[in-house]
């Protein structure tokens, strides 16, 4: 018997509907437990809760983080998520990420409080989603440290800016990063202009992560020039197609403090090669810089003995995060008219 190329189109078109709606299911179906989305700055509410039949209510939510940072969670935010529970506290709750215990703290009202701890976005382009588990069951503090300033602090720290957009899958770029920023080909530039931060000195470290996509008969066959507010502070060079890391130490005056700083990357055209593409992947700048919480929560690492940070606009919660897995939360930090004060480590640390 012969069959026709319609009909048998028609019953892959049918068998692809099939499956597809059986891993639908099996997707949305992962053990009952509902998907809750977080994002935003601190305090970072559940952007979505879905919940399971109300007679059957979950012991469990999922927590879905897209980046780094404090997130904040109400009672009743879980209690929207059909989460039951009758107190909210380490001894009735378990946070886990990939099945390692999270610490996290328990702090304001007693009729209304909130769950905090330190997410860590992926660094997994393949899998973009960070996901915490919260349920039922034996959970784990944060541990603290008594903070209280000893004597005036200082006002500055050190920050760390990242700028990264994947707009083009690169199969062959290798590696576990194959999603890079804008390409330019030779002979281009391209120019990022910073006005999210706030310099207080010049002194500072751009790092520029490139990739090659083409590879010629000069060795080296890549060059760019690397400008900051239009002073050249590099001139690179390499070969082949590969991933290139280029890190530039920044003296003194380069940087405008206070003001809007532009990163221009020239790429020369010196290879002789057919559409030479450089792909700009990241681009980081650690400096040093003003504290303050005018524009949310804030990450920065500090040596001194006494810290303060300004803008402040109500009481604020202070994080020691130098071990990520162990976060370490800093009571007795003084609020004073709009500034919060505490005691530092004695070592290089890194707050939040």
């Amino acid at each position: 018997m012969r069959v026709s190329r319609s009909a048998i189109l028609f019953i892959l078109g049918v068998l692809t509907i099939f499956f597809l709606g059986s891993s639908y299911a099996l997707w949305f179906n992962n053990d009952l437990i509902p998907f809750t989305a977080t994002s935003g700055e601190l305090p970072t509410p559940l952007a979505a809760a879905t919940a399971g039949a109300e007679d059957n209510p979950p012991n469990a939510v999922r927590l879905t983080v897209m980046e780094t940072g404090i997130v904040a969670i109400k009672a009743e935010q879980l209690a929207d998520a059909g989460l039951s529970f009758d107190e909210l506290s380490s001894t009735s709750f378990s946070l886990t990420h990939n099945s390692q215990e999270v610490p996290f703290l328990i702090h304001g009202d007693t009729d209304s409080p909130t769950l905090y701890f330190y997410a860590q976005a992926s660094d997994n382009r393949l899998e973009p989603l960070s996901v915490y588990m919260l349920r039922s069951g034996q959970g784990t503090a944060i541990n603290s440290r008594d903070a209280s300033p000893n004597g005036p602090g200082s006002t500055s720290g050190y920050h760390l800016f990242k700028w990264e957009e994947d707009r083009f899958f690169v199969q062959h770029a290798g590696g576990d990063d194959v999603w890079m920023g804008p390409s330019r080909m030779a002979p281009d530039k391209w120019t990022y202009r910073l006005d999210e931060i706030n310099v207080d000195t010049g002194l500072a470290e751009l790092t520029l992560h490139l990739f090659s996509n083409r590879e010629g008969p000069n060795d080296p066959d890549h060059h760019v020039v690397i400008q900051v507010n239009e002073q050249t502070v590099a001139n690179h060079a390499w070969d082949g197609i590969q991933h290139e890391i280029i890190s530039v130490p920044l003296v003194d005056g380069i940087l405008n403090a206070g003001d809007e700083n532009s990163i221009t990357l020239l790429i020369e055209d010196k290879s002789n090669i057919s559409s030479e593409t450089i792909y700009i992947n990241e681009l980081t700048l650690a400096y040093q810089g003003p504290l303050s919480l005018d524009k949310g929560q804030i990450t920065f690492t500090s040596d001194a003995d006494n810290i303060v940070i300004n803008d402040v606009e109500s009481d604020a919660l202070v994080f020691d995060i130098t071990n990520h897995e162990a976060p370490v939360y800093l009571t007795n930090v003084q609020t004073v008219n709009d500034s919060v004060h505490f005691s530092g480590s004695n070592v290089r640390s890194e707050y939040i």
